[in-house]
């Protein structure tokens, strides 16, 4: 009955995560892969190429992964769902194999499928969310397959009572190859599979000859990533920090707590040291037989205490706190399965009584069962789906025709670097531009050109303006079943598709309102001006799904007023200053080191002496013709209670608070102001920009700098 509930857990656990994962698995290109587009942009030729493969990858040489990358460019359209598949294969894979490794010598052992389902529970924990939710971190299993892969050979060979023939020997030169270029980690892997050849006391000969072809891989790896750029900190580059990186990374799948973490990391490198010691060490040194599975476990484990040590040197630079992203999750999950993978196999070896083995065995299924439920279920697990609905909503921007730098930022921190990649996959019908890829719009078009009556629940809460032709609409909708729409479309009078989006934003507040379920989410929709004619009426059309009528919400009038703008080359207007209440020059907090925007810019803020500073700060420009005016705006972490007046001869342009959601913290952004829309080409315009503060919340505080024009 116990193995039986074991089982359905981890059934239930694996289910869960892979629904998770395909809900909310990042469609768009990221960070990385935009890499990869790029190079596939400047020449076909030279990427898809044994020279691209091999080429390093930071420090890293990724070419099995790149393999993976060619055959979903070739077959799938760069679509990202095959990779994402993939890693799913990979994770079964790993489970397989370690359940072979626990029972190297035990085919027909009851346990094994019971541990294949807890291996494989534990290899979807959530715990690791980036890589199983982005299509860039194949790398991450399958450097541990041929790991896995690797031991099981190198206990095959090393058998003496069965000896082996010389293509096994081949077999295991070649999945270390493909571990030491699967990734960085991998060079450690020639060092682990000696330690097994060596506790194995298998032929010296053949263990010199491997160690041999082992040091010429690490050596290539060596070559290949030479050069690699510097990372972090140089400051941060103590053993302070490496100790604390080290350790903070064994133990992060169970908490995101640095100093908790770090604990568990101790106990879990202080319980292999005794287990080694009592369990391999002593024995070997005393010329004693050694048990196959563990001598193959804890093969496995020093390759994997060696990726930990590799990340915290490699990354230490960047502080203890980079020791707790949840990729390196991947492999330290491995780490601790393989723990209790031990722990077990020791119970059943050791010589006890039935009920006692039995008893102890239940335990350490226990304890696995309850990590890979923490793991997956903890709650810090749900930033992975808001940054990956982040990064989905950014592709319904690009797919809808908006190329917005504030929201390319979500997919590569240099928006211009990736302009022609776009531009190739949109000519190519590549990742957004497919046919059908995961952000298609294919499922609505049959709905767009159909009658829809008014939504009897919903409400567009906003429209923000965010270039000269762009808008984006925030709200909410449901049906009679209170169901989540599938597509929110926006449509012009002529039915022309102006952006459409699927809803991403949880909304709880709404749920709890209208008796909704708890995963009820809202929209924010793109609104291309280009794709169609943007006077009223403008109508978001909510598509339900097949069975269920859709329903439209009208707009209200677009905004227009300010939008953001790149940085470009500015001077200052002639202005005069008006501060009230409790403002000042700079007017932001001295520790951030914010500098002015351009050269002869001052800048003025709300921030004199804490965030709970309230008050004013008026720009009039004086006597100036119309023309289009730049405004460098910066904020604090909060909005509360900032707003932005915009008056032209003294009538409103516009009476902007949304605007500053649209900011970063901390970082100066640049609204442009078209004087146009207030006055006559040709007139003298008397233009004032006022920021009002009236949070006294943590972080509510905002500045400007001085007007400009380009």
């Amino acid at each position: 009955m116990f193995l039986a509930l074991v089982c359905l857990i981890s059934l239930v656990l694996i289910v869960y995560s892979i629904l998770f994962v395909r809900a909310n698995y990042m469609v768009p290109l990221y960070w990385d892969q935009w890499e990869f587009a790029a190079a596939l942009a400047r020449s076909k030729q030279d990427t898809l190429s044994l020279q691209y493969l091999f080429a390093a990858h930071n420090e890293h040489v990724i070419a099995t992964t790149k393999l993976i990358f060619f055959l979903d460019y070739y077959f799938f359209s760069l679509t990202n769902g095959p990779l994402i598949v993939s890693i799913g294969v990979a994770t079964f894979c790993i489970a397989w194999l370690l359940a072979k490794l626990l029972f190297v010598n035990d085919r027909e052992n009851k346990y094994f499928y019971i541990f294949f389902l807890l291996f494989s529970a534990s290899g979807f924990s959530l715990a690791q969310w980036e890589n199983l939710l982005w299509g860039f971190q194949p790398q991450f299993y399958l450097v541990i397959i041929f790991a896995l892969a690797s031991c099981l050979l190198g206990l095959k060979i090393s058998d003496r009572e069965h000896p082996s023939s010389r293509w096994w020997f081949a077999g295991l030169l070649v999945t270390t190859g493909l571990g030491v270029f699967s990734m960085g980690n991998g060079v450690a892997l020639p060092i682990s599979i000696l330690i097994l050849l060596v506790l194995r006391r298998y032929r010296p000969i053949k263990t010199v000859l491997y160690g041999a072809v082992g040091a010429l891989l690490i050596g290539i790896f060596i070559v290949l990533t030479r050069g690699a750029p510097a990372i972090g900190e140089p400051a941060l580059k103590t053993v302070g920090n490496f100790t604390s990186f080290f350790f903070g990374m064994l133990g992060s799948p169970i908490t995101s707590k640095g100093v908790i973490a770090a604990i568990f990391g101790l106990l879990l490198f202080g319980a292999y040291g005794i287990l080694f010691l009592h369990h391999v060490l002593m024995p070997f040194l005393r010329r004693r037989p050694l048990d196959d599975a563990l001598v193959g476990l804890f093969a496995l484990a020093s390759f994997l205490f060696a990726t930990a040590v590799g990340a915290a040197w490699g990354r230490f630079s960047l502080g203890p706190g980079a020791a707790l992203a949840s990729r390196y999750s991947t492999p330290m999950l491995v780490l601790w399965m393989t723990l209790f993978a031990i722990l077990f196999r020791v119970a059943m070896i050791s010589d006890y009584r039935p009920f006692l083995r039995q008893a102890r065995s239940g335990l350490w299924i226990l304890l696995a069962l309850s990590v890979a439920a923490w793991t997956s279920l903890r709650p810090g697990n749900i930033a992975g789906a808001s940054h990956a609905n982040e990064v989905n909503q950014a592709g319904y921007f690009l797919s809808s025709g908006l190329m917005l730098d504030e929201q390319l930022l979500k997919l590569y921190p240099v928006p211009d670097h990736i302009n022609q990649a776009i531009d190739f996959l949109r000519d190519a019908k590549l990742n957004l531009f497919a046919d059908n890829p995961g952000l298609s719009g294919s499922s609505w078009k049959q709905w767009t050109d159909k009658p829809a009556q008014a939504c009897e629940l919903g409400s567009v809460e906003k429209v923000q303006r965010l270039s000269a032709s762009a808008w984006q609409a925030t709200g909410w909708v449901t049906n009679a079943k209170r169901q989540t729409p599938w597509w929110i479309v926006a449509v012009d009078a002529s039915q022309n598709v102006l952006g459409y989006t699927a809803p991403l934003q949880r909304r709880s507040d709404i749920a709890k309102t209208v008796g909704a379920n708890r995963n009820y989410r809202g929209f924010v929709v793109p609104i291309n001006g280009t794709a169609g004619n943007t006077s009223h009426p403008i109508a978001l059309v909510a598509i339900f799904g097949e069975n269920e009528k859709p329903c439209r919400v009208d707009l209200p009038l677009l905004p227009y007023g300010p939008y953001l703008v790149p940085a470009g080359k500015l001077a200052p207007l002639q202005t005069q200053v008006v501060h009230s209440g409790a403002t000042g020059s700079p007017g932001v907090p001295a520790i951030l080191s914010i500098s002015a925007p351009y050269e002869g810019a001052e800048i003025s803020g709300t921030w004199v002496s804490s965030d709970e500073d309230v008050g004013s700060i008026t720009y009039n420009i004086l006597d100036t013709t119309c023309r289009t005016v730049i405004v460098p705006i910066l904020r604090g972490p909060s909005t509360e209670g900032l707003s932005l007046v915009i008056k032209s001869n003294g009538r409103m342009v516009s009476d902007e608070t949304p605007v500053f959601d649209l900011l970063r913290p901390h970082l100066w952004q640049y609204l442009q102001i078209n004087a146009f829309d207030a006055c006559k080409e040709g007139e003298k315009s008397n233009v004032s920009i006022t920021l009002e503060d009236k949070g006294r919340g943590w972080g509510a505080w905002g500045a400007m700098a001085t007007p400009a024009f380009q």
